[in-house]
């Protein structure tokens, strides 16, 4: 086209230097986690603007230097471009190994696993994914595989171990959830109700747990919608529902594969969280699932935990009627 080699590579410097110029721009006003603002979706650089920026102009390069620069602009509009992960918050390390080893410990007592067993599994590629995975994704991956191969799907589903564990696996989470410093205060909800009065209550607590774990990196941020909930019927024991919004839950690509891979279990580790909470509040709770642009939303089935009040309700009645024919004998006699 008429225009010399020595022009051409210049053009063509200026250009990528407006390329990581601009997106040092994005960087620089949208914070460190530009990059990940929609989930699941590799954000790509917009074409640079025709005119070059005034901190471009002017540069003289040697020809070895600019073959130098382009190289390493070109990997880093690259990076920028093409991030290796997208959407899922990052678990803090240490709390991290401690949800993965009270799955473990889960799976060790219902379902005789050891942890020399579940090396030797993950060393021979046994528990590894149908595609890859890597971090908090994939150790939950090899855990919750480890503990379907030794609890295996039964035709009596009442025959196997598989139904004992989501419980468990619940009550251990939301134990390492307060021994990390994660502390919702816990309230008796048959009697207080969920909301305390108005006061908050249950769902006060399940928020501020929800924070705590967001601290912890197991997501960005929750929302608890108790709009299903009346506080006259709960106080008759009637069921409630309870929704909560997760933004970016941790763990989510694990779930995908366990799924994609048709394992047969599911650990959704917040969910097991919540659920550990509601039961030391004296609700059952019942969780269902449903994924959505931003994370994933959970809703509760919950009630009451009343088998033991109860039980010694019933009792006292009993009691009651029996002191009441005494006191009529007696009177009867006198």
């Amino acid at each position: 086209c008429g225009v010399c080699p020595f022009a051409k590579e210049t053009m063509r410097t200026s250009i990528l230097l407006a390329v990581v110029a601009h997106a040092a721009t994005v960087v620089a006003w949208s914070g460190p986690h530009a990059l990940f603002a929609t989930r699941g979706a590799a954000p790509s650089l917009r074409a640079c603007p025709r005119e070059v920026p005034a901190s471009a102009r002017g540069v003289h390069m040697s020809t070895q230097d600019r073959r130098s620069f382009l190289a390493a602009a070109s990997s880093l509009a690259l990076g920028l471009a093409l991030p290796a992960t997208a959407g899922a918050a990052t678990v803090n390390g240490d709390f991290g190994t401690k949800v993965i080893g009270a799955t473990l410990s889960v799976v060790n007592a219902v379902a005789g696993g050891s942890a020399k067993e579940f090396a030797a599994m993950q060393a021979a590629g046994e528990l590894a994914p149908g595609a890859a995975l890597a971090g908090f994704d994939l150790s939950l991956y090899e855990a919750v595989k480890y503990a379907a191969v030794k609890a295996p799907a039964t035709k009596d589903p009442r025959a196997g171990l598989r139904l004992s564990i989501p419980s468990k696996v619940a009550d251990n989470l939301y134990k390492v959830a307060v021994d990390s410093g994660i502390n919702p205060k816990v309230y008796d909800a048959r009697g207080d109700g969920l909301s305390n009065a108005g006061k908050g209550g249950v769902v006060k607590g399940m928020k501020g747990l929800l924070d705590g774990l967001a601290k912890k990196g197991l997501l960005d941020d929750a929302t608890v919608d108790a709009a299903g909930y009346d506080e006259a019927k709960w106080q008759q024991a009637n069921p409630a529902t309870l929704k909560v919004s997760i933004k970016n839950p941790a763990g989510a690509a694990a779930r995908t594969q366990l799924e994609a891979d048709q394992v047969g279990l599911d650990c959704d580790v917040i969910s097991s969280i919540i659920v550990g909470y509601l039961k030391a509040c004296k609700v059952v709770a019942v969780p269902e699932k449903a994924v959505t642009a931003e994370g994933v939303t959970i809703t509760l089935k919950v009630s009451w935990a009343g088998r033991s009040r109860q039980k010694a309700t019933m009792e006292r009645r009993a009691n009651d009627k029996l002191n009441a024919a005494r006191q009529f004998t007696k009177e009867d006699k006198e």
